[in-house]
């Protein structure tokens, strides 16, 4: 198969391994949703096989992040290709060169929204 899904501890890992396609897309859109469902909301997206971005994947990566800042969640797509990379500053979507920075940046924005909640309460306990 052209795409893979690993579950880690704080993201779900999509791997395209090839060009994206319409069935590609279909695939990935039943499987993200099915992963929102169980409670997962951020996904890092490791594209260093696409080289021309085209309309499937464009609307791949718009339809996960859309599904995902839902949730409450990120995507950050990982080690993009330069032309891949212009089209994700064009969309406004988080990249990063490697999939460990992609990581940090889960695990950051992980903890910056825990701080955020106990903020919240604490002012909750003040009123």
């Amino acid at each position: 198969m052209s795409l893979t899904f690993q579950q880690q501890e704080k993201f779900v890992l999509v791997t395209l391994k090839a060009e994206p396609d319409s069935e590609m897309l279909e695939k990935a859109v039943q499987l993200t949703t099915g992963f929102l469902k169980k409670g997962e909301k951020n996904f890092i997206l490791l594209v260093q096989k696409v080289e021309q971005p085209n309309s499937s994947f464009v609307a791949m990566v718009e339809k996960i992040s859309l599904d995902a800042t839902v949730k409450g969640g990120n995507v950050v797509v990982a080690k993009p290709n330069e032309d891949v990379a212009d089209i994700l500053e064009d969309m406004g979507i988080m990249f990063t060169d490697s999939l460990e920075e992609a990581r940090d940046y889960i695990f950051m924005e992980e903890l910056e929204q825990e701080f955020l909640d106990e903020d919240e309460e604490d002012e909750e306990l003040l009123y």
